[in-house]
């Protein structure tokens, strides 16, 4: 009885588990799924460099409008010549020249000059670099170079190189600087009376050497 129990009822019952259990696995001539690859990681993105603006480029100092007439090399001497009270104003013309000798101390600060016009030699301590004037140089109360003389028209390079000498001025109006007209005056030691004449803008020189104070108090 118990024998044929068990090979009637429990050996098919253990074949039919066996083989259901035996379905779901894999037969040596089925294809194993391959695993798919790893997703790449994503690159990064460069960060963009921010933009540096270029740095400024330093401006050029401004040219200058005027060419200069005088001559390379050609100063202003400045001779005292005349004296019309023992304290009081006096003359200092100014004459085109190149310099022989540079003022030192060795020389008591003059300077050996050699006069273009006169075609001779001096000692001076007035010798005055200049260049012409341009409209943004002049401001009441500066110290010019002109001729002696009122000249309300424009003179060209070959006139101008040949003044002989020039005078100190003073500018005292620029009401008409729109028009290129400036008003100067200077001390008349002659008639002691304050001279004033009207000159225009492209006759003028400005001095760029320092002009010694009495010159400025006694002779304008």
């Amino acid at each position: 009885m118990t024998k044929r129990w068990v090979f009637g009822v429990l050996v098919p019952f253990v074949l039919l588990m066996a083989l259901a259990c035996g379905k779901g696995a894999p037969t040596g001539t089925e294809e194993v799924p391959k695993a798919e690859p790893p997703a790449a990681a994503a690159e990064p993105v460069p960060a963009e460099a921010p933009e540096v603006e270029p740095a400024a480029a330093a401006e050029p100092a401004p040219a200058r409008e005027r060419a200069e007439y005088l001559g390379e090399g050609v100063i202003l001497a400045g001779l005292k010549e005349a004296d019309f009270t023992t304290s009081g104003p006096y003359y200092v013309s100014f004459y085109p020249a190149t310099v022989l000798t540079e003022p030192s101390e060795a020389t008591k600060q003059e300077g050996k000059v050699r006069l273009r016009d006169k075609d001779e030699e001096a000692w001076t301590a007035l010798i005055v670099r200049s260049r012409p004037a341009e409209r943004g140089d002049l401001q009441v109360g500066a110290l010019v170079l002109a001729d002696f003389y009122d000249a309300t028209e424009p003179k060209d390079e070959e006139s101008l190189r040949a003044i002989s000498p020039w005078h100190l001025w003073r500018v005292k109006d620029l009401s008409n600087l729109h028009k290129e007209m400036v008003v100067l005056t200077r001390w008349d030691g002659y008639w002691s009376r304050w001279k004033e004449k009207e000159d225009h803008l492209l006759n003028l020189r400005i001095p760029e050497s320092e002009i010694p104070l009495e010159l400025k108090d006694l002779d304008l």
